[in-house]
């Protein structure tokens, strides 16, 4: 069995409300490597039954520099398509840890429920008090009902529950890289919630060269490609979308990485008190943590202040809206968020036409299977790889696609020998090329 894995798959039948666990075998990760291509097997097995599949990659939770993913595959209402976006900031780790490398999410259930995994379990939990909560309310009442404050939660808002085309999942109190309108298909199923919290340990194949390699590889990232740049909001100009930092600035508290990433993406603005501030004992809800570069983008270009921005972006949070689709919504509106208030919340209850998660985010169609998230364009990152291929390998690996786009010195050679260390999975750069084609 390979190493940085559970060898551990969930099958949850919404309909019977039932839960099965099986093995995964060293032939599915020696023929899948893991991530988006091992879903996307997964997925198939259980086509009929419109599953959601989430799933590992050998490096989630793992010191591989951006090794923070969880990878979602499903079908998206919005193109009929299958379709991949990762789960980031704490929440692939703790997917790992768990105690399973992949759920499958089959049937409708009658009644609203949410998914619990946790020590190698997963229970099925009546979720009837929530439906109607916000997202923000739902990851308070979880945490409370398990007395944990790092249970992670993934979550639709209203706009879910109301079939709106501008639903997006999120991940506790934030945004996610869910361009796809998978809320919707949690909504259809009476599914509120997946919540889980890793407390298991992770086997390593050679466990001190796997930890000293992802040391290694880490050093030469930090000094190459992203050298002397932070914050989510450095990769506009880089991608020819303008300058948007000095605009953020005065909003702007902290700017934190996700799990085992050595870029300090995620920028957090705090507008309901001040920035400078640190005390422990300030506002209830002090701001909003920014990881959506589009949005950003779009909300300067729209005139919104930072501090409105964030205002904008933590509403759309708590009714589970995917931002950029809000700011197509209250466009022309108003640029203060008294003035959009009400579009906003009327955007949950539905309406949400002619969704194009690329075109919508970056100005041009694509018909990509990887989420709108992240540009399209690479960011820092000097590879010969195709953008295509870069998603693929993050994908599949369970590494930060943004992350890829910008560290150069992530190299199919690099992930050849680590995955060889880490998993025991031996696999030639042509042999890793050769797998992760087929999902792009």
């Amino acid at each position: 069995m390979p190493g940085l894995y559970n060898d551990r798959i969930l099958v949850v039948n919404l309909s019977e409300g039932e839960a099965d666990e099986k093995g995964c075998g060293a032939d599915f990760f020696n023929n899948h490597i893991g991530g988006a291509k091992a879903n996307l097997a997964l997925y198939k097995e259980y086509e009929s039954d419109d599953p959601i599949v989430i799933g590992c990659g050998p490096f989630t939770g793992t010191l591989f520099p951006g090794g923070a993913a969880a990878i979602v595959t499903c079908k998206s209402p919005l193109n009929g398509e299958v379709v991949h976006f990762p789960i980031l900031l704490n929440g692939g780790m703790e997917f790992k840890l768990s105690g399973f490398d992949f759920v499958v999410i089959r049937g409708k259930s009658e009644e609203p429920v949410y998914l619990w995994l946790h020590d190698e379990i997963g229970d099925l939990n009546d979720a009837g008090q929530y439906w109607g909560k916000s997202t923000w309310e739902i990851t308070e009442a979880l945490r409370k009902d398990m007395a944990e404050d790092l249970v992670q939660v993934i979550s639709i808002g209203v706009a879910g529950e109301n079939g709106s085309k501008a639903a997006q999942l999120c991940h506790n109190y934030w945004g996610t890289a869910d361009k796809w309108n998978i809320a919707g298909v949690f909504g259809a199923k009476n599914l509120k919630a997946v919540a889980f919290r890793g407390l298991g340990l992770i086997e390593i194949e050679s466990s001190q060269d796997f930890i000293d390699g992802c040391a290694s590889l880490k050093k030469e990232i930090i000094s190459g490609s992203i050298k002397g740049k932070k914050g989510i909001l450095a990769c506009s100009e880089a991608i020819g979308a303008g300058e948007t930092a000095s605009w953020a600035a005065p909003s702007v508290h902290r700017m934190i990485g996700c799990f085992a990433c050595p870029y300090n993406c995620n920028t957090f603005l705090k507008y309901n008190e001040s920035p400078q501030a640190c005390a422990l004992d300030g506002v209830d809800a002090p701001g909003f943590l920014l990881s959506d570069l589009a949005s950003a983008i779009k909300l300067k270009a729209a005139g919104f202040s930072s501090a409105d921005a964030g205002r904008v972006l933590e509403l759309a949070a708590k009714l589970g809206l995917e931002p950029v689709q809000v700011i197509k919504a209250i466009a022309a509106k108003g640029k203060t968020f008294a003035e959009i208030e009400d579009a906003v919340v009327t955007l949950s209850q539905g309406g949400a036409d002619n969704v194009e998660p690329y075109s919508d985010a970056w100005g041009e169609k694509s018909a990509s299977p990887f989420s709108a998230w992240a540009p399209n364009k690479k960011v820092f990152s000097t590879s010969d790889a195709s953008r295509e291929e870069l998603n693929a390998l993050a994908y599949t690996l369970g590494v930060c696609p943004l992350f890829m786009l910008m560290a150069s010195e992530i190299t199919l050679d690099k992930v050849s020998e680590l995955l060889s260390l880490g998993a025991g999975i031996e696999k030639s750069p042509d042999e890793i090329r050769e797998i992760i084609k087929n999902i792009f």
